[in-house]
C-alpha cells in the first residue's frame, strides 16, 4: 500500500511539473522601443515572481494574469491564454506627470549609480522648457546650458565640448552620422525638437560602439511610430513652424511617423526686401515601423534637410555692377533596420545610405556682354551596414558587441566657371574612396554591488587609395559606490578621427571643407582621462545631485589652415591646385584640461541646474608662429550657467537661464601704419572730411581676449485648450533681458582723438540685443 501511495504521489508531481509552461517576457519603452531593465513581474495575488528584465517565468497552462512594472514606468496588467512555451512583448510608458504640483520625470539619469561618466541627457520636455532665442527650441543650444559645453559664438548652435571643435563631435540621429549639425549659418540645429525622444551627450568615457570622432558623442533618439492611436502636434514660431503626425497603420502592429519644419521669417523678408540677403531652411522626416513577429520589428526611415543663404555685393562706383554669392547645404539619409528583442538579448541590423552636399556660387553682374558665374561643390556619400548585439549574461553582467562597415565616397572640392554656358574646370581637389570597418566588444560587470566596471575595445580599419590605418581604441570606465548616495568614477578613452574638417576662420562664407585622412594627413587622435565624485542628497525633502568632475585631454594631428589660406583657397578664388593642396594645411597638437562643478534638481515644483566650469585649451602647430603654443578660439577660462523652471499652477510655468563666460581668445593687431601714401585704391584722403586708411600687423595668435559674455533669458508658458478640445501651449519669451551688448566679433575702425584727428581703433560689434518672442504649440489626437 505504501509503495502504491509513493508511486501515485510521484506521478502527480510529474504531471503537475509537465503542466508548467515557460513565458518569456520582454518589456520595452513605449516611445523609444528600447528594452527596460529592473522589471518586476507579479501574479494575480500581487506576489513577485520575477525581478529581472528580460526574463523567463514558468506558469501553469490556462489563463494567466501578469502585473508588470518598473520603478521608472507605469504599471501594466496583461492577461494571456497559455497553451505552450511563448514570448510576450509589453510596452510600458514612462512616468511623467504632475501630482499635487510636483513634476516627476521618470527618465532622467541616476548619475550616482550609472556607470557612465561625463554623460548628460535631455528629454523632449527638458528642451521645451528652456527659454531660447526667438522661442526656437533647439537641442544643441539646450546642451550649452550644461557644464563643459560652449557655443562657438553667441546665438550659434554648434558645440565646443571640453575644448574640442564642432567637427570633432560625433553627431548621430537614429545612429546615422550628421556631417553638419546646424543650419542657417549655424544659428539653428538640424534637429526638429518635436521628433526627439531623448538626446545623450557623452563628454568622455565613450562606449565602445561609438567611433570616428575625438571630442564628444551626441546620440539623438527620435520617437517611434505610434501603433495604437493617432497623435500629432503643430507649432508656430518666429523663426520656423513645424508639424508632426503619428498614424497607426495596423492597430498594435505598424505605424507611420512624419514631420516637416520650415523657416518662416525669410518669407516675410522676401516681401519686404526682395533684393537683400535671403536665407531659408527646412527639413522633413518619415519613419515606418512594423512588428513582424512577437520579438522582431522592421523599420524604414528617411530624412532630408536643406538650408541656403545668399547676399549681394554692390560695386561702390556703379550700383549696376554687383556679385551675388550663395551658400547651400543639404543632407539626406535613408535607413532600413531590423530589431530582435529576445528574452535575454537584443540585436539590431542597419543598412543605410547617407549624403552631405555643399554648394557655393558666385554670380557676377558686371555690365559685360556675357554671363559668368563660379560654382564650388563638396560632397560626401556613405553606404553602410551596422550590427549591434546586447546580451545579459547574468544579473550582474552585460555584454555588448557589434561591427560596422562604411564605404565613403569623397568629393571634397571642385570649382567651375560658366561663361555663356561654356563650363571650364578651374580647380578640383582630389576625389577618393575610403573603406571604414570596425568591430568592438564591451563588458559591464557589477562586482559585490560596490564596483561597476565597464571595459571594452574597438578595432578600426580605415583604408584609402594610398594608405591603410589600423586603430585600437581601449575604453575603460569604473564606478565605485562608497554608499548608496555617493560614488567615485574613473575613465580612460582613446579615440581616432580619420574624417576631418578644415574650419574656416578667415575670409569668405563660413564653410567647412570635409577631408579624408591620407598618406600625408594623418587621422586625429586623442587620449582622455576623467575622474568624478557624485553625490545625491535630500535637502528639505528635495532630491539634488552634485557632481565634481575633472578631465585631461591630449590631441594629436589636429589640422587647420596655414597662414594666408582660408576656405576661399579651396573654393572660389582658389590659389591651391590639385598637386599642392596639402601646402595650405598645417598639422599640430593640443591639450585641454578643466574642472566642472554642477548641482541639479530634476523633480518637484522647482527644477533646474547650476554649473561652473574652469578650463584651459592650448594648441601648437609647427608651421604657425614657429610652433609657439597659443589659445584657440574655443578657450574660455570661466563659464557659469544657471537654469531654473518653476511650476506656478496647472496653467502657468516660468523658466529662466543666466549664462556667463570669459571672453574668447582672439588675435588683434599690435600696430597700425598710415596708408595714405600707399598706392592702392581708397588709400589716404578719399573725401572732404579727411578720412584716412590704415594697414596693420597682426599680433600674437590667440593672446587677446574678447569682453566677457553674459545674458539673462526668461520665458513664460501657459497651458491652454484650443477650440475647447486640443491641448496647447503659448510661450512668451525675452532673449537678453537687460540688453547686454555682447561682442559677436571685433573689427578695425577709426575714431577722433581730442585734437580731432582720425586714429585707428579696435571696436566690438554686437548683433543680438534684447529680443522678445512668442510661439504656439498645439497637440491633437
Amino acid at each position: 500500500m505504501r509503495l502504491t501511495v509513493i508511486i501515485a504521489c510521484f506521478l502527480l508531481r510529474l504531471t503537475a511539473s509537465a503542466q508548467q509552461i515557460g513565458i518569456s517576457v520582454v518589456a520595452k519603452d513605449s516611445v523609444s522601443g528600447t528594452p527596460i531593465e529592473s522589471l518586476i513581474i507579479q501574479n494575480a495575488e500581487k506576489k513577485v515572481i520575477h525581478q529581472v528584465s528580460p526574463g523567463k517565468i514558468e506558469r501553469q497552462a490556462g489563463m494567466q494574469m501578469l502585473i508588470i512594472s518598473s520603478p521608472l514606468y507605469n504599471t501594466r496588467t496583461v492577461s494571456i491564454q497559455v497553451k505552450s512555451d511563448t514570448s510576450i512583448i509589453v510596452d510600458l510608458s514612462a512616468k511623467n506627470y504632475i501630482l499635487k504640483q510636483v513634476v516627476v520625470n521618470g527618465t532622467s539619469l541616476n548619475k550616482v549609480k550609472d556607470v557612465q561618466i561625463g554623460r548628460e541627457r535631455l528629454m523632449q520636455d527638458d528642451i521645451n522648457k528652456l527659454p531660447m532665442l526667438l522661442g526656437q527650441k533647439d537641442v544643441l543650444k539646450s546642451f550649452q546650458t550644461l557644464a563643459g559645453v560652449n557655443p562657438t559664438s553667441e546665438g550659434a548652435a554648434d558645440l565646443n565640448v571640453r575644448g574640442g571643435t564642432p567637427d570633432q563631435n560625433l553627431v548621430l540621429q537614429d545612429g546615422i552620422t550628421l556631417y553638419s549639425s546646424s543650419q542657417l549659418l549655424g544659428l539653428v540645429s538640424t534637429f526638429n525638437p518635436s521628433l526627439i525622444r531623448s538626446a545623450d551627450l557623452y563628454k568622455t568615457g565613450f562606449p565602445a560602439r561609438y567611433g570616428g570622432r575625438i571630442a564628444s558623442v551626441l546620440d539623438v533618439t527620435t520617437l517611434s511610430p505610434e501603433t495604437d492611436h493617432f497623435v500629432g502636434n503643430a507649432s508656430l514660431g518666429v523663426i520656423s513652424s513645424s508639424m508632426m503626425v503619428n498614424v497607426p497603420i495596423e492597430k498594435n502592429k505598424s505605424g507611420l511617423l512624419m514631420s516637416a519644419r520650415r523657416s518662416m521669417f525669410d518669407l516675410l523678408k522676401r516681401l519686404a526686401d526682395p533684393q537683400g540677403e535671403q536665407f531659408y531652411f527646412y527639413d522633413g522626416y518619415a519613419k515606418f515601423s512594423s512588428s513582424v513577429s512577437e520579438t522582431k520589428t522592421i523599420s524604414f526611415t528617411g530624412y532630408h534637410n536643406e538650408d541656403g543663404y545668399s547676399f549681394r555685393q554692390i560695386d561702390d562706383h556703379d550700383s549696376q555692377r554687383y556679385n551675388k554669392s550663395s551658400l547651400n547645404k543639404a543632407q539626406s539619409y535613408a535607413m532600413a533596420e531590423l530589431k530582435n528583442a529576445a528574452s535575454i538579448h537584443t540585436e539590431s541590423y542597419q543598412l543605410f545610405y547617407n549624403e552631405y552636399h555643399l554648394k557655393l556660387e558666385d554670380i557676377g553682374h558686371l555690365n559685360l556682354p556675357f554671363y559668368q558665374d563660379y560654382t564650388s561643390r563638396s560632397k560626401i556619400r556613405d553606404l553602410g551596414l551596422k550590427f549591434i548585439n546586447q546580451t545579459r549574461l547574468s544579473n550582474s553582467n552585460k555584454f555588448n558587441a557589434g561591427a560596422d562597415v562604411i564605404f565613403h565616397d569623397f568629393s571634397p572640392g571642385s570649382t567651375t566657371q560658366n561663361i555663356d554656358g561654356n563650363v571650364i574646370k578651374l580647380h578640383i581637389l582630389p576625389s577618393g574612396k575610403a573603406r571604414d570597418a570596425a568591430v568592438y566588444a564591451e563588458d559591464e560587470w557589477t562586482i559585490f554591488r560596490k564596483i561597476i566596471l565597464r571595459y571594452g575595445l574597438r578595432a578600426n580599419w580605415y583604408s584609402t587609395s594610398d594608405t591603410t590605418y589600423q586603430f585600437i581604441e581601449p575604453r575603460i570606465v569604473a564606478n565605485y559606490m562608497l554608499n548608496s548616495r555617493t560614488s567615485i568614477k574613473l575613465s580612460y578613452t582613446k579615440a581616432y578621427q580619420p574624417i576631418q574638417a578644415l574650419v574656416n576662420n578667415g575670409l569668405g562664407l563660413p564653410v567647412d571643407i570635409i577631408l579624408s585622412a591620407d598618406k600625408l594627413i594623418k587621422p586625429q587622435s586623442s587620449k582622455q582621462y576623467s575622474a568624478s565624485i557624485n553625490r545625491s542628497a535630500s535637502i528639505f525633502k528635495n532630491n539634488f545631485t552634485f557632481t565634481l568632475e575633472g578631465y585631461y585631454n591630449r590631441q594629436n594631428n589636429l589640422i587647420t589652415y596655414r597662414d594666408g589660406y582660408d576656405s576661399r583657397s579651396f573654393t572660389i578664388g582658389s590659389v591651391i591646385s590639385t598637386s599642392n593642396w596639402h601646402d595650405g594645411v598645417a598639422a599640430g597638437k593640443g591639450k585641454s584640461f578643466g574642472v566642472e562643478l554642477s548641482a541639479e534638481k530634476r523633480s518637484g515644483i522647482l527644477q533646474g541646474w547650476v554649473n561652473y566650469t574652469w578650463s584651459k585649451v592650448r594648441h601648437s602647430f609647427a608651421e604657425l608662429d614657429a610652433g609657439k603654443p597659443f589659445f584657440p578660439l574655443q578657450d574660455r577660462r570661466n563659464v557659469l550657467n544657471i537654469y531654473q523652471s518653476v511650476v506656478l499652477s496647472d496653467k502657468w510655468q516660468i523658466s529662466c537661464t543666466f549664462n556667463y563666460a570669459s571672453g574668447q581668445a582672439i588675435t588683434v593687431p599690435t600696430y597700425f601704419v598710415n596708408a595714405s601714401e600707399v598706392p592702392f585704391p581708397k588709400a589716404g584722403n578719399s573725401n572732404n572730411n579727411g578720412s584716412k586708411y590704415f594697414v596693420y600687423e597682426g599680433g600674437d595668435r590667440g593672446m587677446s581676449r574678447m569682453k566677457p559674455f553674459h545674458k539673462l533669458d526668461i520665458a513664460a508658458q501657459r497651458n491652454l485648450k484650443l477650440l475647447k478640445k486640443y491641448p496647447g501651449k503659448l510661450e512668451l519669451g525675452i532673449y537678453n533681458l537687460y540688453n547686454r551688448r555682447n561682442s559677436y566679433f571685433y573689427t578695425v575702425g577709426v575714431k577722433k582723438d581730442p585734437q580731432g584727428n582720425l586714429v585707428p581703433r579696435i571696436q566690438s560689434v554686437s548683433l543680438l540685443p534684447i529680443i522678445p518672442s512668442a510661439s504656439l504649440n498645439v497637440s491633437f489626437d
